[in-house]
């Protein structure tokens, strides 16, 4: 075998060396020496789901600069981690929270360690918050007032004086009175609004942010009853007005009810009951395009009314008949 064969066959055994070295390395995680972990610290112990955070363990006994940490919360493993040892050979863990709200104990772990260490305590925090209106349905250009509440799920901490809510981009402000956030909101045209959409949460005490809104009012902002009679009295349409006002005033089915009664004092006294009957029922089959399906509901009634009517009209007159 050449020289130059033999340099490249060993310099290619050399490099296989080297890298079979370089991929054991990279992939042993146990720490070789007997470690021994004090009291671990968190930054931040009240915490939103997946905010990162970060802990301090100081490692007692280290022979090497790197240890080896996995951090279980509860029963919910992260890791493990390779960690450089940084200061006095403190083990520093930058880690994401828990994606579920609780209160967690987590255990803070090395292979082969003298003593490893628990925190006790740590919490990752949501806050549930209701909303209501005093009206949920107003005239276009009026306010409402919505008002809300909030507690925390783990344990039930309320949002007060100093914290901030802010719901469908409306910033509501702390009634130190009433004991609740409030706020008025209006539209200038007729639209429905559902406040069901947290725009920002800044709790004081513990900084929590994350929070779901469980519950929620629906405002719907009606056509002003004044532009309702507008077109009627720009027509001059008198008549039209009186009734329109009477159909706000009183509701649809209330109004033609008593449109249809006054219409049938006089025709049964006039005509009798059968002439009578029959109005009612053209006459709801008539405000069938006024107020829709309550109409065609009462027309079908008073159509089996009428027709059980008439059949017990036509026995009875069969039986009373010389």
């Amino acid at each position: 075998m050449r020289r130059s064969e033999k340099v490249l066959i060993y310099g290619c055994l050399l490099l296989s060396f080297v890298i079979f070295f370089f991929i054991i390395a990279s992939n042993v995680y146990a720490f070789p020496g007997a470690e021994n972990f004090t009291a671990s610290t968190v930054n931040d112990s009240r915490v939103d789901p997946n905010q990162t955070i970060t802990w301090t363990v100081p490692v007692l006994n280290n022979v090497t600069f790197w240890v080896n940490v996995t951090l279980t919360y509860n029963t919910t493993v992260h890791g493990p981690y390779n960690i450089t040892l940084t200061g006095a050979g403190d083990a520093v863990i930058v880690d994401d929270a828990p994606a579920l709200y609780g209160n967690y104990t987590v255990y803070i772990t090395t292979v082969g360690a003298i003593q490893n260490t628990t925190y006790v305590g740590f919490v990752v925090d949501l806050y549930n918050i209701s909303v209501f209106a005093l009206y949920t349905e107003v005239e276009a250009g009026f306010q409402t007032l919505i008002y809300a509440n909030g507690s925390s799920v783990i344990d039930e901490h309320e949002l007060t004086d100093g914290d901030t809510l802010i719901i469908n981009g409306v910033t509501l402000a702390w009634n130190s009175f009433m004991g609740k956030f409030e706020a008025t909101v209006t539209s200038a045209v007729p639209a429905t609004v559902t406040y069901d959409t947290l725009t920002s949460l800044i709790e004081d005490t513990y900084d929590i942010t994350n929070g779901q809104i469980i519950l929620s009012p629906t405002v719907t902002w009606v056509t002003p009853k004044l532009e309702l009679l507008l077109p009627f009295l720009q027509a001059g349409d008198w008549p039209g007005t009186v009734i329109e006002i009477n159909v706000l005033l009183m509701g649809a089915t209330m109004f033609w009810t008593f449109l249809l009664m006054s219409i049938s004092v006089g025709t049964y006294n006039y005509a009798g009951a059968e002439v009578t009957l029959l109005v009612w029922m053209l006459g709801w089959g008539t405000f069938n395009t006024v107020i829709h399906g309550q109409a065609q509901t009462i027309a079908l009634i008073m159509m089996a009314v009428g027709g059980g009517i008439y059949i017990a009209k036509f026995f009875l007159d069969r039986r009373t008949t010389v």
